[in-house]
């Protein structure tokens, strides 16, 4: 009887604890900024509620939590943060208890983080009636400013040389400026991906997902979308010698092929200098990563890499010889 009231009352507290912990994070960014990063975890709390105790409870706390952020007095955030619970939270709450494939959840996930952010430049918009972009690309111009006037009150550097800062700092403004779609674009990727994998460690403690997404080392590209990238890649190539690099549209694109390219590079270096061990080193992984930061151009060098992996047979090559050498 005893163990019956304890749990009765724990699933009544529990969401309500879940809710006020998802409310009040939100009323200590100003003050604790890393907390915007870490709130992109919140939803693994739902995730962990609705495993044991059914999606729909899950509702609760998605419930109290903008009851909490009222004392924000940030309608943007309040809205932001409301809608990123709901959709992230609740949805993939219930796509682990359908035991949905893991590229169903990671499409699900990035689309819920992306809607999110649209969502609260929507508000923002709506709210204090300015465009969030052009609030976004004024603020870096200002940046842009701030650095080159703190070079020009230094009175160390001559004329010419702080011309070329400034020319520089112009450039990197509009370079900025231009990756600006890019950066909303692929953020909710890398966001996405995290936020899966923490919620395959978490559900896997209780019952594992049913498709726990794979590493990076066995992702590969299906025929459609390889098929699809040669096309833009070729469309690209072209464009870049009669429009030019410098629009955004292009830009975009670029940057997107190149991501695509990159991780298949990375994926196929991770399998190269893993595929002999029985478990891929994590610290193979991390050392792969600092190379690659510390080599100019790295991101070219991925993407080519990533290109050979795609339109080749380079890892099925690479199995026969070992087999080879094997026999």
């Amino acid at each position: 009887m005893v163990i019956e009231v304890f749990m009765k009352t724990k699933s009544i507290w529990e969401p309500i604890l879940y809710g006020a912990i998802a409310g009040i994070v939100p009323c200590l960014f100003q003050r604790i900024p890393i907390l915007i990063f870490l709130y992109l975890f919140i939803p693994i709390l739902w995730v962990d509620l609705g495993r044991r105790e059914g999606f729909k409870k899950t509702i609760w706390p998605t419930v109290i939590a903008p009851i909490v952020m009222i004392a924000t007095r940030n309608p943007v955030m309040i809205f932001t943060c409301t809608l990123y619970l709901a959709l992230a939270g609740i949805g993939l709450s219930w796509m682990y208890e359908k035991e949905m494939g893991e590229k169903h959840r990671m499409i699900f996930a990035y689309a819920a983080i992306f809607f999110s952010i649209i969502g609260g430049m929507v508000i923002y918009q709506v709210v204090h009636h300015t465009a969030f972009i052009a609030v976004l690309a004024k603020g870096i111009e200002a940046y842009a400013k701030n650095i080159t006037a703190a070079y020009q009150n230094t009175d160390i550097f001559t004329k010419s040389q702080i011309a070329q800062v400034q020319a520089a700092a112009n450039t990197l403004t509009d370079q900025t400026k231009q990756a600006l779609p890019s950066f909303f674009l692929i953020l909710p990727f890398f966001a996405a991906w995290i936020l899966v994998i923490a919620c395959d460690k978490t559900v896997s403690r209780t019952r594992p997902a049913a498709q726990p997404l794979k590493p990076i080392s066995h992702w590969m590209m299906t025929k459609p979308l390889r098929n699809f990238l040669l096309i833009l890649l070729i469309v690209l190539l072209i464009a870049q010698f009669t429009v030019g690099a410098g629009n955004i549209y292009i830009t975009t694109l670029n940057n997107l092929v190149d991501l695509g390219f990159s991780m298949m590079g990375l994926s196929f270096l991770y399998w190269v200098f893993n595929r002999r061990l029985p478990k891929e080193s994590m610290g193979r992984k991390i050392l792969i990563c600092v190379v690659l930061l510390i080599i100019p151009s790295s991101a070219m060098f991925l993407s080519l890499i990533g290109i050979v992996d795609v339109y080749t047979n380079m890892r099925l090559i690479i199995v026969l010889r070992d087999s080879g050498r094997r026999r």
